[in-house]
């Protein structure tokens, strides 16, 4: 009877570990957790030690072990849609290249979690005059696009946006027409629900062409309680520190923690720019 009794209380600590355990590990299903990250395309000899194939393994570890629910991708060639596709099978993916509207040139990749959302819709528009059709914007000098989706949560049926995209690095007037573009579809497809509007935006936070997303939209790096003031632009470690390009914007949605991730599981640096994240009540 004793050895009996021995043996169901182990069994039971043994389920409550196991039960503590998934729990730690699963997704927290009250928040909602952002992630904007420029990986930087593959393919460029000067990055030497820093290519892609040094860090991609490292970047699908951040991932797996951040655990997001929304992804958006800056910079992401074909061959990197690829790989990170076929590796995170727990997420859905939707992306197209910016050169020709299939897979040449960056994509503005996006990542949703097949476990908890449901794909409802998803679009892709240029940044330009001509937005539905493949092309450059006024003084740009590449090709520059959003890609969006709208997802509905399989557990409550709510609807939630992201967008994700990058803003030209060298023309002032792409950026500011391309911002002000940014907010005016935002409001025709996402209405009034929840959005998320990722990228680098190559301005940092007191750039007058930031003005009309910060009067629009609320920044989580400044609204949530719990943040930081790191930089996201780290040029391999040849960046000063202070240089912000990379941002979280929102709607509808209240923001607890922002935090720059400058880990680099396993390689110096698994981009020249840092992910950030946010975390959001849901």
């Amino acid at each position: 009877m004793k050895k009996l009794m021995v043996t169901l209380l182990a069994a039971v600590a043994g389920l409550s570990y196991a039960a503590a355990v998934d729990a730690q590990q699963a997704p927290d299903e009250e928040t909602l957790k952002v992630m904007s990250f420029n990986i930087r395309q593959s393919g460029v000899p000067e990055d030497g030690a820093n290519g892609w194939n040094y860090r991609k393994v490292p970047c699908v570890a951040m991932i797996r072990d951040q655990k997001p629910d929304l992804i958006g991708m800056q910079e992401v060639l074909a061959e990197q849609s690829d790989y990170l596709t076929e590796r995170l099978t727990e997420y859905g993916k939707v992306g197209l290249g910016r050169d020709d509207g299939k897979r040449e040139g960056e994509q503005m990749s996006v990542f949703y979690r097949l476990d908890r959302f449901e794909l409802a819709d998803s679009g892709h528009f240029w940044l330009s005059e001509t937005p539905d059709e493949v092309s450059r914007g006024w003084d740009g000098a590449c090709n520059r696009m959003c890609t969006w989706i709208g997802l509905k949560e399989r557990q409550s049926g709510k609807t939630v946006y992201l967008f994700n995209t990058h803003l030209d690095h060298m023309g002032p007037v792409a950026r500011k027409e391309g911002a002000l573009l940014l907010v005016a579809k935002i409001k025709a497809i996402a209405g009034r629900n929840m959005a998320f509007l990722t990228g680098d935006f190559n301005a940092n936070p007191d750039d007058p062409v930031l003005v009309p997303l910060f009067k629009k939209f609320g920044s989580a790096r400044d609204k949530a309680p719990v943040t930081d003031r790191h930089g996201t632009f780290n040029g391999w470690g040849n960046a000063p520190s202070n240089i912000i390009l990379d941002y979280i914007f929102y709607q509808k949605a209240s923001p607890v923690e922002f935090q720059t991730i400058t880990k680099g599981y396993g390689c110096p640096f698994i981009s020249d720019h840092y992910p950030i994240i946010a975390t959001f009540k849901w």
